[in-house]
């Protein structure tokens, strides 16, 4: 059975210019003024990419909480004030 694998339409977008530069269509530079980054970030990506595969290209965070959420504790209390007004 294949692996299911969720992009969002930014990560689409970087998964065709990574194909554009690894066919030769484009360079490396031509590519990350497209994206909006970075030489640097453009080869690591590439990198991944290569590695990897598609699944190089989606974020590391998808699925994952967020690092700014409010503990359970903290949700409770603050509940727990605004039913009290």
């Amino acid at each position: 059975m294949e692996e299911r694998i969720e992009m969002s339409k930014r990560e689409i977008e970087r998964l065709k210019v990574l194909e554009w530069i690894k066919e030769g269509a484009i360079s490396q530079r031509q590519g990350a003024v497209v994206l909006g980054l970075t030489m640097r970030q453009v080869r690591r990506l590439m990198r991944r990419y290569e590695r990897e595969g598609v699944a190089g290209v989606v974020s590391r965070r998808c699925g994952r909480p967020s690092n700014r959420r409010v503990g359970q504790a903290g949700r409770k209390a603050v509940v727990a004030f605004v039913r009290s007004r």
